[in-house]
Protein backbone atom coordinates (compact mmCIF):
# COMPACT_ATOMS: atom_id res chain seq x y z
CA UNK A 1 0.00 0.00 0.00
CA UNK A 2 1.28 2.70 -0.67
CA UNK A 3 3.04 2.28 -3.56
CA UNK A 4 4.45 4.35 -6.48
CA UNK A 5 2.56 3.39 -10.11
CA UNK A 6 4.40 3.81 -12.96
CA UNK A 7 1.74 2.17 -15.15
CA UNK A 8 -1.76 1.74 -15.58
CA UNK A 9 -3.22 -1.94 -16.73
CA UNK A 10 -5.52 -1.98 -19.46
CA UNK A 11 -7.97 -4.46 -19.98
CA UNK A 12 -8.98 -5.02 -23.58
CA UNK A 13 -7.75 -7.34 -25.42
CA UNK A 14 -8.23 -11.01 -24.00
CA UNK A 15 -6.05 -13.76 -24.98
CA UNK A 16 -6.68 -17.11 -25.84
CA UNK A 17 -5.18 -18.17 -21.87
CA UNK A 18 -7.89 -15.92 -20.43
CA UNK A 19 -11.08 -18.16 -20.94
CA UNK A 20 -12.42 -21.01 -18.55
CA UNK A 21 -12.40 -23.69 -21.62
CA UNK A 22 -8.80 -23.21 -22.11
CA UNK A 23 -7.64 -24.22 -18.74
CA UNK A 24 -9.84 -27.13 -18.71
CA UNK A 25 -8.69 -28.77 -22.20
CA UNK A 26 -5.15 -27.82 -21.11
CA UNK A 27 -4.72 -29.89 -18.05
CA UNK A 28 -5.40 -33.94 -17.82
CA UNK A 29 -6.70 -34.17 -14.09
CA UNK A 30 -9.65 -36.26 -12.55
CA UNK A 31 -11.82 -32.62 -13.22
CA UNK A 32 -15.02 -34.32 -11.83
CA UNK A 33 -13.31 -36.27 -9.06
CA UNK A 34 -15.11 -34.74 -5.41
CA UNK A 35 -12.03 -33.49 -3.39
CA UNK A 36 -11.90 -34.31 0.61
CA UNK A 37 -12.15 -31.09 1.81
CA UNK A 38 -11.15 -32.27 5.34
CA UNK A 39 -14.41 -32.15 7.78
CA UNK A 40 -15.89 -29.03 6.04
CA UNK A 41 -19.11 -28.99 8.00
CA UNK A 42 -17.66 -29.92 11.41
CA UNK A 43 -14.40 -27.69 10.84
CA UNK A 44 -16.74 -24.55 10.09
CA UNK A 45 -16.66 -21.84 12.28
CA UNK A 46 -19.57 -21.43 15.14
CA UNK A 47 -20.80 -17.78 16.21
CA UNK A 48 -20.90 -17.93 19.88
CA UNK A 49 -20.43 -15.38 22.73
CA UNK A 50 -20.97 -15.14 26.16
CA UNK A 51 -24.97 -13.75 27.00
CA UNK A 52 -23.05 -11.21 29.53
CA UNK A 53 -20.13 -9.52 28.33
CA UNK A 54 -17.64 -7.17 30.40
CA UNK A 55 -16.68 -4.05 29.39
CA UNK A 56 -13.45 -4.79 30.42
CA UNK A 57 -13.16 -7.54 27.58
CA UNK A 58 -15.30 -5.28 25.11
CA UNK A 59 -12.02 -2.36 25.58
CA UNK A 60 -9.49 -4.70 25.40
CA UNK A 61 -10.85 -6.99 22.08
CA UNK A 62 -10.82 -3.25 20.72
CA UNK A 63 -7.31 -2.24 21.77
CA UNK A 64 -6.36 -5.74 19.53
CA UNK A 65 -6.51 -3.92 16.33
CA UNK A 66 -4.22 -1.50 17.21
CA UNK A 67 -5.76 2.24 16.36
CA UNK A 68 -3.20 3.97 18.43
CA UNK A 69 0.03 2.70 17.30
CA UNK A 70 -1.07 2.90 13.37
CA UNK A 71 -0.27 6.23 11.37
CA UNK A 72 -3.59 7.76 9.89
CA UNK A 73 -3.63 10.18 6.98
CA UNK A 74 -7.80 12.03 6.22
CA UNK A 75 -8.06 13.65 2.80
CA UNK A 76 -4.02 14.07 2.89
CA UNK A 77 -3.46 15.25 5.98
CA UNK A 78 -1.79 13.56 8.91
CA UNK A 79 -4.68 12.36 11.49
CA UNK A 80 -3.28 13.94 15.13
CA UNK A 81 -3.60 11.67 18.11
CA UNK A 82 -6.89 13.93 19.82
CA UNK A 83 -8.45 13.69 16.29
CA UNK A 84 -8.50 9.86 16.74
CA UNK A 85 -9.44 10.39 20.13
CA UNK A 86 -12.48 12.07 19.08
CA UNK A 87 -13.50 9.41 16.76
CA UNK A 88 -12.68 6.53 19.28
CA UNK A 89 -14.85 8.42 21.47
CA UNK A 90 -18.07 8.10 19.31
CA UNK A 91 -17.83 4.34 20.12
CA UNK A 92 -19.59 4.82 22.99
CA UNK A 93 -17.60 1.84 24.84
CA UNK A 94 -19.11 0.74 28.32
CA UNK A 95 -17.39 1.04 31.39
CA UNK A 96 -14.79 -1.91 32.45
CA UNK A 97 -16.96 -3.15 35.06
CA UNK A 98 -20.61 -2.64 33.04
CA UNK A 99 -22.40 -5.72 31.70
CA UNK A 100 -22.77 -5.73 27.90
CA UNK A 101 -25.64 -8.02 27.19
CA UNK A 102 -25.74 -9.41 23.62
CA UNK A 103 -28.31 -8.97 20.68
CA UNK A 104 -28.56 -11.10 17.59
CA UNK A 105 -29.29 -9.69 14.06
CA UNK A 106 -28.93 -10.68 10.16
CA UNK A 107 -27.88 -8.59 7.57
CA UNK A 108 -30.29 -7.46 4.75
CA UNK A 109 -28.13 -6.40 2.36
CA UNK A 110 -24.16 -6.48 1.65
CA UNK A 111 -22.62 -4.75 4.69
CA UNK A 112 -19.41 -3.43 4.94
CA UNK A 113 -16.88 -3.73 8.77
CA UNK A 114 -14.69 -1.42 9.86
CA UNK A 115 -12.40 -0.55 12.86
CA UNK A 116 -14.28 3.06 13.84
CA UNK A 117 -18.30 3.58 13.11
CA UNK A 118 -17.65 6.33 9.97
CA UNK A 119 -17.56 7.12 6.34
CA UNK A 120 -14.44 8.97 6.18
CA UNK A 121 -11.41 7.54 4.48
CA UNK A 122 -7.93 6.46 6.50
CA UNK A 123 -4.91 5.90 4.33
CA UNK A 124 -1.68 5.39 5.75
CA UNK A 125 -0.30 7.87 3.19
CA UNK A 126 -0.87 11.32 2.02
CA UNK A 127 -0.71 9.94 -1.35
CA UNK A 128 -2.67 6.80 -1.06
CA UNK A 129 -6.67 6.99 -2.35
CA UNK A 130 -7.09 3.55 -2.57
CA UNK A 131 -7.21 1.61 0.60
CA UNK A 132 -9.23 2.58 3.28
CA UNK A 133 -7.19 0.88 6.58
CA UNK A 134 -10.35 1.15 8.58
CA UNK A 135 -12.03 -1.25 5.68
CA UNK A 136 -12.03 -5.03 7.43
CA UNK A 137 -14.27 -6.84 5.30
CA UNK A 138 -17.54 -7.08 3.67
CA UNK A 139 -20.44 -9.21 5.16
CA UNK A 140 -22.86 -10.52 2.88
CA UNK A 141 -26.58 -10.43 3.18
CA UNK A 142 -28.29 -12.93 5.13
CA UNK A 143 -25.77 -13.64 7.78
CA UNK A 144 -25.69 -13.70 11.57
CA UNK A 145 -24.32 -11.24 13.77
CA UNK A 146 -24.12 -10.49 17.30
CA UNK A 147 -24.98 -7.06 17.64
CA UNK A 148 -22.28 -5.63 20.90
CA UNK A 149 -22.20 -1.91 20.62
CA UNK A 150 -24.11 0.85 19.60
CA UNK A 151 -21.98 4.28 18.43
CA UNK A 152 -23.38 7.61 20.05
CA UNK A 153 -24.75 8.84 17.24
CA UNK A 154 -27.04 5.22 17.30
CA UNK A 155 -26.19 5.14 13.25
CA UNK A 156 -23.60 1.86 13.79
CA UNK A 157 -23.25 -1.24 15.35
CA UNK A 158 -20.36 -2.64 16.46
CA UNK A 159 -20.72 -7.18 15.88
CA UNK A 160 -19.83 -9.68 15.18
CA UNK A 161 -19.93 -11.91 12.17
CA UNK A 162 -18.65 -15.43 11.66
CA UNK A 163 -15.52 -13.71 9.64
CA UNK A 164 -15.18 -10.55 11.13
CA UNK A 165 -16.16 -8.15 14.22
CA UNK A 166 -16.45 -4.56 13.60
CA UNK A 167 -18.47 -1.20 12.72
CA UNK A 168 -21.43 -1.53 10.28
CA UNK A 169 -24.13 0.93 9.42
CA UNK A 170 -27.39 -0.02 11.75
CA UNK A 171 -29.99 -0.16 8.45
CA UNK A 172 -27.74 -3.11 7.61
CA UNK A 173 -28.76 -5.00 10.14
CA UNK A 174 -32.05 -6.63 11.39
CA UNK A 175 -32.69 -7.30 15.11
CA UNK A 176 -34.33 -10.91 16.08
CA UNK A 177 -36.05 -11.01 18.90
CA UNK A 178 -33.94 -13.71 21.03
CA UNK A 179 -31.41 -16.41 20.84
CA UNK A 180 -33.48 -19.36 20.30
CA UNK A 181 -35.33 -17.42 17.59
CA UNK A 182 -32.48 -16.57 15.71
CA UNK A 183 -30.76 -20.00 16.16
CA UNK A 184 -34.01 -21.33 14.75
CA UNK A 185 -33.37 -19.02 11.46
CA UNK A 186 -30.05 -20.38 10.54
CA UNK A 187 -30.45 -24.03 11.13
CA UNK A 188 -31.93 -24.26 7.76
CA UNK A 189 -30.68 -27.45 5.94
CA UNK A 190 -33.40 -26.14 2.98
CA UNK A 191 -31.26 -23.70 0.65
CA UNK A 192 -30.09 -21.75 -2.14
CA UNK A 193 -26.39 -21.16 -2.01
CA UNK A 194 -25.71 -18.46 -4.64
CA UNK A 195 -22.66 -19.25 -7.46
CA UNK A 196 -22.71 -15.92 -9.06
CA UNK A 197 -23.19 -11.92 -8.59
CA UNK A 198 -26.63 -11.39 -9.22
CA UNK A 199 -30.08 -9.32 -7.93
CA UNK A 200 -32.92 -11.03 -6.62
CA UNK A 201 -35.70 -10.31 -8.00
CA UNK A 202 -38.11 -8.84 -5.69
CA UNK A 203 -41.77 -10.37 -6.76
CA UNK A 204 -43.62 -9.74 -3.68
CA UNK A 205 -46.47 -7.39 -3.35
CA UNK A 206 -45.18 -5.65 -0.48
CA UNK A 207 -41.78 -4.73 -1.95
CA UNK A 208 -42.27 -1.35 -2.63
CA UNK A 209 -43.19 -0.53 0.78
CA UNK A 210 -41.19 -3.16 2.51
CA UNK A 211 -37.43 -2.51 0.52
CA UNK A 212 -36.38 0.72 -0.42
CA UNK A 213 -32.89 -0.79 -1.99
CA UNK A 214 -31.87 -3.06 -4.49
CA UNK A 215 -30.69 -6.51 -2.91
CA UNK A 216 -27.54 -7.53 -4.68
CA UNK A 217 -26.24 -10.99 -3.92
CA UNK A 218 -22.94 -12.55 -3.90
CA UNK A 219 -20.78 -15.78 -4.84
CA UNK A 220 -20.68 -17.65 -2.08
CA UNK A 221 -24.38 -16.28 -0.32
CA UNK A 222 -26.95 -18.37 1.47
CA UNK A 223 -30.25 -18.08 1.43
CA UNK A 224 -33.70 -19.86 2.52
CA UNK A 225 -35.11 -22.10 -0.61
CA UNK A 226 -38.72 -21.28 -1.07
CA UNK A 227 -39.32 -23.09 -4.00
CA UNK A 228 -39.29 -23.31 -7.75
CA UNK A 229 -40.93 -21.01 -10.33
CA UNK A 230 -42.71 -21.78 -13.31
CA UNK A 231 -39.20 -21.11 -15.08
CA UNK A 232 -37.80 -23.43 -13.43
CA UNK A 233 -35.72 -20.31 -11.18
CA UNK A 234 -35.58 -20.52 -7.64
CA UNK A 235 -37.91 -18.75 -4.80
CA UNK A 236 -35.81 -17.63 -2.05
CA UNK A 237 -36.44 -15.53 1.52
CA UNK A 238 -35.28 -12.09 1.40
CA UNK A 239 -34.36 -10.61 4.66
CA UNK A 240 -35.84 -7.54 5.42
CA UNK A 241 -35.80 -4.32 8.34
CA UNK A 242 -39.61 -3.06 9.37
CA UNK A 243 -40.07 0.05 10.63
CA UNK A 244 -38.97 -1.11 14.19
CA UNK A 245 -35.56 -2.41 13.05
CA UNK A 246 -36.46 -6.07 13.41
CA UNK A 247 -36.18 -8.69 10.89
CA UNK A 248 -39.26 -9.11 8.43
CA UNK A 249 -38.25 -12.26 6.51
CA UNK A 250 -42.10 -13.18 4.50
CA UNK A 251 -40.37 -11.15 1.62
CA UNK A 252 -40.08 -13.62 -1.72
CA UNK A 253 -37.57 -12.91 -4.59
CA UNK A 254 -36.20 -15.38 -7.51
CA UNK A 255 -32.87 -15.78 -8.31
CA UNK A 256 -31.94 -17.03 -11.99
CA UNK A 257 -31.39 -21.08 -11.35
CA UNK A 258 -28.30 -20.26 -13.74
CA UNK A 259 -27.06 -18.17 -10.71
CA UNK A 260 -27.58 -20.33 -7.84
CA UNK A 261 -27.62 -24.28 -6.71
CA UNK A 262 -29.82 -26.00 -4.43
CA UNK A 263 -27.66 -27.20 -1.65
CA UNK A 264 -23.74 -27.31 -1.99
CA UNK A 265 -21.85 -27.19 -5.18
CA UNK A 266 -19.74 -30.99 -5.36
CA UNK A 267 -16.27 -29.80 -4.41
CA UNK A 268 -14.41 -31.20 -7.47
CA UNK A 269 -11.54 -28.91 -9.51
CA UNK A 270 -13.73 -28.12 -12.92
CA UNK A 271 -16.31 -26.13 -10.43
CA UNK A 272 -13.64 -24.50 -8.37
CA UNK A 273 -12.41 -22.99 -11.81
CA UNK A 274 -15.74 -22.06 -12.74
CA UNK A 275 -16.20 -19.80 -10.27
CA UNK A 276 -13.07 -18.49 -10.39
CA UNK A 277 -13.98 -17.82 -13.85
CA UNK A 278 -17.49 -16.11 -13.02
CA UNK A 279 -15.76 -12.91 -11.45
CA UNK A 280 -13.80 -12.84 -14.67
CA UNK A 281 -12.43 -9.40 -14.90
CA UNK A 282 -13.87 -7.99 -11.97
CA UNK A 283 -12.53 -4.97 -9.78
CA UNK A 284 -9.97 -5.75 -6.96
CA UNK A 285 -11.81 -4.26 -3.63
CA UNK A 286 -9.67 -3.93 -0.85
CA UNK A 287 -11.02 -5.64 2.46
CA UNK A 288 -14.04 -6.09 0.48
CA UNK A 289 -14.62 -1.66 -0.37
CA UNK A 290 -18.39 -1.42 -1.89
CA UNK A 291 -18.86 -5.56 -2.11
CA UNK A 292 -15.64 -5.72 -4.29
CA UNK A 293 -13.28 -8.67 -3.64
CA UNK A 294 -9.57 -8.54 -2.73
CA UNK A 295 -7.49 -12.03 -2.95
CA UNK A 296 -8.21 -13.50 -0.06
CA UNK A 297 -12.32 -13.00 0.03
CA UNK A 298 -12.24 -14.22 -3.70
CA UNK A 299 -10.68 -17.57 -2.40
CA UNK A 300 -12.97 -17.69 0.81
CA UNK A 301 -16.62 -17.27 -1.50
CA UNK A 302 -15.08 -19.87 -3.81
CA UNK A 303 -14.78 -22.49 -1.07
CA UNK A 304 -18.10 -21.08 0.23
CA UNK A 305 -20.04 -22.64 -2.37
CA UNK A 306 -18.95 -26.05 -1.28
CA UNK A 307 -20.13 -25.85 2.01
CA UNK A 308 -16.46 -24.88 3.34
CA UNK A 309 -15.85 -21.77 5.01
CA UNK A 310 -11.97 -20.68 5.01
CA UNK A 311 -10.50 -17.69 7.61
CA UNK A 312 -11.13 -14.09 6.11
CA UNK A 313 -7.32 -13.07 5.76
CA UNK A 314 -5.02 -14.82 3.65
CA UNK A 315 -2.35 -15.39 6.43
CA UNK A 316 -4.82 -17.98 7.94
CA UNK A 317 -5.82 -19.58 5.34
CA UNK A 318 -2.44 -20.86 4.69
CA UNK A 319 -2.39 -21.79 8.41
CA UNK A 320 -5.31 -24.27 8.02
CA UNK A 321 -4.07 -28.28 8.09
CA UNK A 322 -4.22 -29.03 4.26
CA UNK A 323 -1.68 -26.04 3.91
CA UNK A 324 2.72 -26.83 3.18
CA UNK A 325 5.19 -24.37 3.99
CA UNK A 326 7.76 -24.10 1.41
CA UNK A 327 8.98 -20.91 2.58
CA UNK A 328 12.53 -23.20 3.06
CA UNK A 329 13.01 -23.79 -0.22
CA UNK A 330 14.66 -21.19 -1.78
CA UNK A 331 15.16 -20.72 -5.67
CA UNK A 332 13.32 -20.05 -8.49
CA UNK A 333 14.36 -24.24 -9.98
CA UNK A 334 13.87 -25.44 -6.52
CA UNK A 335 10.62 -23.74 -5.65
CA UNK A 336 9.40 -25.22 -9.58
CA UNK A 337 10.03 -28.22 -8.60
CA UNK A 338 8.40 -28.24 -5.58
CA UNK A 339 4.66 -26.71 -7.40
CA UNK A 340 4.93 -29.22 -9.90
CA UNK A 341 2.57 -31.32 -7.41
CA UNK A 342 -0.16 -28.96 -7.81
CA UNK A 343 -3.15 -29.44 -9.91
CA UNK A 344 -5.67 -27.04 -11.19
CA UNK A 345 -7.89 -25.46 -8.19
CA UNK A 346 -5.11 -25.82 -5.79
CA UNK A 347 -3.91 -22.24 -3.86
CA UNK A 348 -1.17 -20.32 -3.66
CA UNK A 349 0.30 -17.96 -1.38
CA UNK A 350 3.10 -15.65 -2.07
CA UNK A 351 2.93 -13.65 0.94
CA UNK A 352 0.22 -11.19 1.41
CA UNK A 353 -1.45 -12.63 -1.75
CA UNK A 354 -3.45 -15.65 -2.54
CA UNK A 355 -4.39 -17.30 -5.81
CA UNK A 356 -5.98 -20.15 -7.75
CA UNK A 357 -3.53 -22.53 -9.62
CA UNK A 358 -4.68 -23.00 -13.17
CA UNK A 359 -1.95 -25.38 -14.69
CA UNK A 360 1.39 -25.18 -16.45
CA UNK A 361 1.51 -24.08 -20.78
CA UNK A 362 4.39 -23.96 -22.22
CA UNK A 363 6.71 -24.29 -19.64
CA UNK A 364 5.39 -22.11 -17.48
CA UNK A 365 3.02 -22.26 -14.18
CA UNK A 366 -0.35 -19.94 -14.47
CA UNK A 367 -2.41 -18.55 -12.01
CA UNK A 368 -5.69 -16.52 -11.58
CA UNK A 369 -6.42 -14.12 -8.49
CA UNK A 370 -7.74 -10.99 -7.75
CA UNK A 371 -4.88 -8.97 -8.47
CA UNK A 372 -3.42 -5.44 -7.26
CA UNK A 373 -0.06 -4.43 -8.78
CA UNK A 374 2.68 -6.63 -10.27
CA UNK A 375 5.44 -6.17 -12.06
CA UNK A 376 5.57 -7.86 -15.64
CA UNK A 377 7.73 -10.41 -16.67
CA UNK A 378 9.93 -8.95 -19.28
CA UNK A 379 11.43 -6.38 -16.86
CA UNK A 380 15.14 -6.98 -16.04
CA UNK A 381 15.48 -3.70 -13.72
CA UNK A 382 14.43 -0.93 -11.58
CA UNK A 383 11.41 -3.39 -10.79
CA UNK A 384 9.54 -0.85 -8.04
CA UNK A 385 9.23 1.65 -11.07
CA UNK A 386 7.52 -0.60 -12.90
CA UNK A 387 4.27 -1.28 -11.12
CA UNK A 388 1.81 -2.22 -12.89
CA UNK A 389 -1.67 -1.18 -11.45
CA UNK A 390 -4.15 -4.29 -12.48
CA UNK A 391 -6.95 -4.18 -9.96
CA UNK A 392 -8.76 -6.61 -11.22
CA UNK A 393 -9.24 -10.39 -11.29
CA UNK A 394 -6.65 -11.55 -13.64
CA UNK A 395 -4.48 -14.56 -14.88
CA UNK A 396 -0.92 -14.34 -14.85
CA UNK A 397 2.05 -16.79 -14.68
CA UNK A 398 4.49 -17.69 -11.93
CA UNK A 399 7.56 -15.48 -13.92
CA UNK A 400 5.95 -11.71 -13.20
CA UNK A 401 8.07 -9.65 -10.48
CA UNK A 402 7.35 -8.32 -7.43
CA UNK A 403 8.48 -5.04 -6.75
CA UNK A 404 11.49 -6.12 -4.96
CA UNK A 405 12.55 -8.02 -8.29
CA UNK A 406 11.82 -11.66 -7.07
CA UNK A 407 9.26 -13.66 -9.34
CA UNK A 408 6.32 -15.05 -7.90
CA UNK A 409 7.54 -18.68 -8.33
CA UNK A 410 10.81 -17.40 -5.87
CA UNK A 411 8.54 -15.54 -3.53
CA UNK A 412 6.07 -19.16 -3.11
CA UNK A 413 5.32 -19.28 0.83
CA UNK A 414 3.33 -22.44 1.01
CA UNK A 415 -0.05 -23.99 -1.00
CA UNK A 416 -2.87 -25.94 -0.34
CA UNK A 417 -2.83 -29.35 -2.41
CA UNK A 418 -6.41 -30.72 -2.29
Amino acid sequence: MGEKITMEATFNNMSHTDSLEFWLNNSKCDWDKILSLKDAELSNPKLIIDENIDGKWLREWMALIGLDTREFYLNGKKVSPELLEEYKRNRNLPPDDEKVTPRYGITIKGAEFKDLPTEDIFTNSELDVRYNELQETFVKVNSPVIILLEDVTHKYYYVRSIEFTGWTKQDNIAVIEDRQKWDNYFNNDSFVMVTSDCDIDINSAEANSRLSYSVKTYMGTKLHFQGIDEEGNYKVYVPARNEEGFLSSDIVGTIDKSNASIGYLPASRKNILTLAFHVWGDEYGWGGRSGLRDCSSYIRDIFLCFGYTLPRNSSFQMKIEEATDIEHIHGYDDKNEAVSILQPGDILDIGGHVMIYLGKYEGKHYIISMLSTYVPEDVTCDFDKNVVKMARNHINSLDVHRRNGNTWMEEIKSYIHW
